[in-house]
């Protein structure tokens, strides 16, 4: 009796283990199959974002000295294929601060393909205008050619309100007649509307909103919509060590503001060209909000630009300009002068 339960025993083991052959064979089947596959599910945004802020987005990461432990140096290329298309890059802080990986990091992100941009963290207890040139400065010595620049306003130093625009609209005014490039506003909401609550004069400066926690960022008056969103300050991206800024922004946006040598413009100018070529019309539709662009491309002067230009007095008038920019930064840049200076 004992031999005939053994070889039914056998025979029943047989048929699971078939069974379980089979089951592993359809899950191995719906995995993805090839590597670009896998990148492109990590690529997609995620999934506490709106709907609406996914579509079309364009992924982008900031980093700093934090996010090189040990001195591990991040690896760009891998950032890039893991779907993003953009990197700032903190380059200085007060009067003389410099981030001593700005250079090497700066050169890696454009050398990868990925449209580069520059930041400095406003420290507004000293001058406006000593802070915009050290930044200057710090990003000629990089080496990256037309960068993105921005404006990273987070602290007050304990001035007031009226203090932090006036050093605002000095420094973004600095940067924008030195290089002919608008520089992009880095802010929070909450630090925006508490500390600065600024004037319309603002919203000709592309908005950095950093919002978390969110699926949907609060945009401060006075812009209408940002032009890129910081969503999260504890990512994990692929190539760079730790936790990292995460950022996403409308394609059509990051493609406008994005350095021209950059893939992510390149890719852009191919497809409007071809839409020309075809005879149809460009496949990015410009923004209603003409602000957002890297330069040249001005809104309409409203009535504090309208009374400037016919001589009246406006609060919201930058202070007078520094004296020889152009010499010591314009053309060392690779930016394109559209105003003599100096």
């Amino acid at each position: 009796m004992a031999t005939p339960l053994l070889a039914l025993a056998a025979r029943r083991a047989l048929v699971v283990l078939l069974a379980l052959g089979v089951a592993l064979g359809a899950a191995a089947l719906a995995l993805p199959s090839s590597a670009s596959a896998a990148t492109a599910v990590h690529a997609a945004a995620p999934a506490s974002i709106a709907d609406e802020h996914r579509v079309g987005a364009a992924r982008g990461i900031d980093v700093s000295g934090h996010q090189h432990p040990r001195n591990r140096a991040i690896n760009f290329t891998k950032v890039r294929r893991a779907g993003f298309t953009y990197a700032f890059i903190k380059a200085t802080e007060g009067r003389g601060f410099v981030n001593e990986w700005a250079r090497a990091d700066g050169r890696a992100s454009a050398r990868a393909g990925l449209a580069t941009g520059f930041y400095h963290f406003a420290r507004p207890s000293s001058s406006a205008r000593r802070q915009a040139q050290h930044f200057l400065r710090e990003v000629r010595r990089t080496g990256v050619r037309s960068p993105m620049l921005v404006l990273d306003l987070e602290t007050t130093d304990g001035r007031s309100r009226a203090h932090l625009r006036a050093w605002s609209r000095t420094w973004l005014a600095t940067v924008e007649r030195a290089t002919g490039e608008r520089p992009i506003l880095y802010t929070g909401p909450g630090f925006w509307k508490g500390s600065v609550a600024g004037s319309q004069a603002f919203s000709k400066y592309p908005l950095w909103v950093a919002h978390y926690e969110t699926k949907s960022p609060t945009v401060p008056g006075p812009w209408r919509r940002y032009a890129i969103w910081q969503h999260s300050d504890s990512g994990r991206v692929a190539g760079v060590p730790g936790r990292v800024d995460v950022n996403v922004a409308p394609r059509a946006v990051a493609e406008r503001l994005a350095p021209p040598q950059s893939a992510l413009a390149r890719v852009a100018a191919a497809r409007t060209a071809k839409a020309k070529a075809a005879r149809t019309p460009a496949a990015a539709e410009r923004s209603a909000d003409a602000s957002v662009s890297r330069g040249g491309e001005r809104p309409k002067a409203g009535p504090a630009e309208a009374k400037a230009k016919a001589g009246a007095p406006s609060k919201d008038r930058a202070p007078e300009r520094a004296q020889g920019f152009v010499a010591r930064f314009g053309l060392a840049h690779g930016f394109v002068l559209r105003t003599p200076i100096g």
